[in-house]
């Protein structure tokens, strides 16, 4: 019997949380003076007795309660921590903040550009300091609030819009190998508050690969619509890429809503339509002439030095700066 519960005792041992060091504390009048940071993130120093400590408040508070931490906090014989925000001039706490929000983003590698959106969210949310102090956002909790909140919203107030307005559809599947296939629905239409155009992912269905005819993206995309209560007469325009389950003459995606929406205007993507025009025409002149055209732009893009002497040409010509492009395959 004892055994089990000894066994228990340490099994919850174990897994007892691990608890890392709170800045927060320092500004607490308890722990102000003599408790700072260690180098391990689940560990603090006192400064008084030379002492490290477990990262758990309780024991910080009872640690600050014995008579040896508090016969050194009396004798004065520690250097006592300076407080750094009483220091610092509004300035260099600027200056600070700045400097770790740019460090932010080298570290995680986010988008310089995002620098322009984010200080002024950020001058919206501290206003008041307190709500700062209590936020809690991590990972996965940031990722179920765009999922569950932020999409379902943006997408209920898309579908109230179309309730009641005419739309066109942009329609495309994924093509990468896997057991299920993923539809994307964008729709185009005329905000009635705005007076723009706007254009909004509506859903992304998910097909079975294994039957990825005409009448199965049909009925996914019908049923799509129909749980979202749009009629499908509002649609007037669909634009799609020229797959033969898109836009054949017989059982394709189109005449399948055609049947619905007589009045449908179609629009295809011309870029593969424009590559096999441009293949065909090349295939006319000499091999000599293409072969040239790459040759230039693969000698020139496969040196630093050759490219940058390319760029002292352009200069010396006072010509815009730009860069030989390699001719990309159209899938």
């Amino acid at each position: 019997m004892d055994s089990s519960k000894g066994a228990i005792s340490k099994t919850a041992f174990q897994t007892r949380r691990v608890r890392k060091f709170q800045v927060a504390w320092l500004n607490e009048s308890i722990f102000k003076g003599w408790l700072a940071p260690h180098p391990s993130e689940d560990r603090a120093l006192c400064m008084a007795c030379n002492k490290t400590i477990n990262c758990r408040k309780s024991d910080l508070i009872k640690h600050s309660q014995t008579i040896k931490h508090i016969e050194s906090v009396n004798s004065s014989n520690y250097e006592v921590l300076p407080d750094n925000e009483n220091i610092l001039s509004h300035k260099d706490k600027v200056k600070r903040a700045e400097i770790k929000l740019a460090a932010f983003f080298a570290e995680h590698n986010v988008a310089f550009s995002t620098v322009d959106h984010l200080i002024p969210l950020l001058k919206d949310i501290c206003i008041n300091p307190e709500i700062v102090q209590d936020l809690s956002l991590a990972r996965k909790k940031c990722s179920s609030i765009v999922k569950n909140v932020i999409a379902k919203f943006e997408t209920e107030k898309v579908v109230e819009i179309l309730k009641t307005s005419k739309l066109s559809v942009l329609i495309d599947e994924t093509t990468d190998i896997s057991d299920n296939k993923i539809m994307c629905i964008l729709v185009r239409y005329v905000s009635p508050v705005t007076k723009k155009i706007s254009t909004r992912s509506l859903k992304l269905l998910y097909l079975d690969a294994a039957d990825c005819s005409a009448s199965k993206f049909f009925e996914s995309f019908k049923s799509c619509l129909e749980e979202e209560k749009i009629p499908i007469k509002n649609i007037v325009g669909l634009a799609c890429d020229n797959a033969s389950v898109m836009v054949g003459c017989n059982n394709a995606f189109m005449t399948h809503l055609k049947s619905e929406v007589p009045e449908l205007i179609t629009l295809n993507y011309i870029c593969h339509s424009s590559a096999l025009i441009a293949s065909k025409a090349c295939a006319k002149l000499p091999s000599s002439c293409e072969d040239l055209i790459k040759g230039v732009a693969t000698y020139i893009s496969g040196s630093a030095k050759r490219c940058a002497i390319l760029v002292e040409f352009q200069d010396f010509f006072n010509l815009e700066r730009h860069k030989i492009l390699k001719l990309s395959n159209t899938r």
